[in-house]
C-alpha cells in the first residue's frame, strides 16, 4: 500500500473517530434549530411550575370563553366573599337550567370547562365558582361545609322547579344537600347527576378514604392546613393550600404528572401547544380551600357517613332525601379513581328515593376522566347527553 493510501486510511480512521464532535459542533452551530427551543421550552416550563403556588388569575368565565364554540351568553352573580354563580347560555331555547357544583377542594372550578361547555349544548347554566380562600380576607369570616350547602341551596331555588343538579367529586354532598333543601322549598329538581363523589363512603374499602378515617379534626388542622401569609389579602386565613392537593395528587398518581410535564417540554420545545399543554395547566390551577370546610367534609364525608345515614345537617336543618322522592338518577365512577373508592358515589342509588336510575362505570377511567379528557368525551359525555335529553 502507497503512502497516500495509508494517510487516506488514517485519515477516515481519524474521521470517523472524531464524527460526533463534528457532528455536536454542527449542532451547537445552529442554535436557531436546536439549543435555542430547547432553552426557551426549559425557561417557560420552569416559570410555569414556579407560578404553580400563585392564585389564578382567570376565572370560570374566562376559561370556558376559550372552550366554547358559537355564542355565548355569560353573567356572573356574586353569592357572598366566598362564591361566584356563572351562567351561561348559548343560543336556543331555554329549558329548566343545569346548576352545576364543582369541588372546593384546592383546584379551580375552571378547570371543568371541558364539563361547563356540554352541559351547555343542551340547557343554561348555573355555575358555582369556590373564591381562592387567600384571597378572602379574613374579616369575612369563615366558609363551612354547612355554608356551602346553603349556597347551593340558594342557586336551586333560583333555578326552579324542574332544574337538573350536578356534583362532581367533593361537592355530591353539597349538590344533593341542596337541592334536597331547595325541593322542601318548592324548588324540586327533575334530575340528580352524581359524577365520582363520595357520597356513601361506608361501602367497599379506598386507601384514601381509610387514611382520612383515621384523622380526627386537631390532628387534620396540624398536618393538612396552614395560614395565608401576609402578601395575599387573605393573610392570617386557615386554609388547606392547593399547593398540598397537587403534592398529594402526584403521589397518588405518579406517573400522569411525569407525563404531563414532559408532554408540555416536548409540546414547548416544537412550538406546538397540545394536549399536554391543557393537561399540565389543569393540574396546575390551584387554589386555597377554607380550612373549616375541609375539615367539616372529612368529618361528616368520612368519619361519620352522614349524608347516607341520614344524620347531615345544615345550620340546624336535617337534610332529608325523602324531599328528592321521583327525581331522576345519573350516577358515574371510574374504576381507577385515585380519590373515590368503588360503589361510593353508585350507593346513591340505594339511599336518594328517585324515580328511576341510571349508573355508567369506566373502565379504567381515572378521577380527572370523568370531567376532562379524552375517556370524558368519549366514554362519559354521550351518556350524559343521553340522560340531559332526557331529562
Amino acid at each position: 500500500m502507497g503512502k497516500c493510501a495509508v494517510l487516506y486510511e488514517c485519515y477516515e480512521w481519524q474521521r470517523q473517530a472524531l464524527q460526533p464532535v463534528f457532528d455536536l459542533s454542527a449542532w451547537m452551530m445552529q442554535p436557531a434549530e436546536t439549543i435555542v427551543p430547547i432553552q426557551r421550552a426549559l425557561q417557560e416550563l420552569g416559570l410555569r411550575l414556579a407560578r404553580s403556588g400563585e392564585p389564578v388569575e382567570a376565572d370560570l368565565g374566562d376559561f370556558v370563553r376559550l372552550d366554547v364554540r358559537g355564542p355565548l351568553d355569560v353573567q356572573a352573580h356574586a353569592e357572598g366573599p366566598f362564591a361566584t354563580c356563572w351562567r351561561f347560555r348559548s343560543s336556543g331555547g331555554a329549558p329548566a337550567p343545569v346548576v352545576f357544583v364543582p369541588p372546593c377542594s384546592g383546584y379551580v372550578a375552571g378547570i371543568t370547562s371541558p364539563l361547563i361547555v356540554r352541559l351547555v349544548s343542551h340547557r343554561p347554566v348555573l355555575a358555582l365558582d369556590w373564591t381562592d380562600a387567600r384571597q378572602v380576607p379574613k374579616g369575612e369570616g369563615s366558609f363551612h361545609l354547612a355554608d356551602q350547602i346553603a349556597v347551593v341551596e340558594a342557586v336551586v331555588r333560583r333555578a326552579g322547579p324542574g332544574a337538573v343538579v350536578l356534583g362532581l367529586s367533593q361537592s355530591v354532598t353539597a349538590a344533593v344537600a341542596g337541592a334536597a333543601l331547595a325541593a322542601r322549598a318548592g324548588a324540586k329538581p327533575a334530575a340528580l347527576v352524581l359524577l365520582a363523589g363520595p357520597f356513601d363512603t361506608s361501602v367497599g374499602v379506598h386507601p384514601l378514604s381509610s387514611l382520612l378515617r383515621l384523622h380526627r379534626r386537631t390532628s387534620l388542622e396540624n398536618q393538612f392546613t396552614s395560614i395565608v401569609p401576609h402578601r395575599f389579602p387573605g393573610a392570617g386565613r386557615r386554609v388547606y393550600p392547593g399547593l398540598l392537593q397537587l403534592w398529594a395528587y402526584t403521589l397518588a398518581n405518579p406517573s400522569l404528572y411525569v407525563e404531563s410535564t414532559f408532554g408540555l417540554f416536548n409540546e414547548l420545545a416544537a412550538g406546538e401547544p397540545g394536549l399536554r399543554e391543557r393537561e399540565h395547566r389543569d393540574l396546575h390551577s390551584l387554589a386555597d380551600v377554607p380550612a373549616e370546610i375541609f375539615i367539616d367534609t372529612i368529618e361528616a364525608v368520612y368519619r361519620q357517613n352522614a349524608l347516607a345515614t341520614g344524620r347531615l345537617q345544615a345550620n340546624g336543618r336535617r337534610i332529608d332525601l325523602e324531599a328528592l322522592a321521583g327525581v331522576q338518577l345519573l350516577t358515574v365512577e371510574m374504576t381507577a379513581d385515585e380519590l373515590v373508592g368503588r360503589g361510593h358515589t353508585h350507593a346513591a342509588v340505594d339511599h336518594v328515593p328517585h324515580g328511576g336510575a341510571r349508573r355508567l362505570t369506566v373502565e379504567g377511567g381515572q378521577h380527572h376522566e370523568v370531567f376532562t379528557g379524552e375517556r370524558f368525551f368519549s366514554a362519559v359525555a354521550p351518556h350524559l347527553d343521553d340522560f340531559l335529553e332526557a331529562a
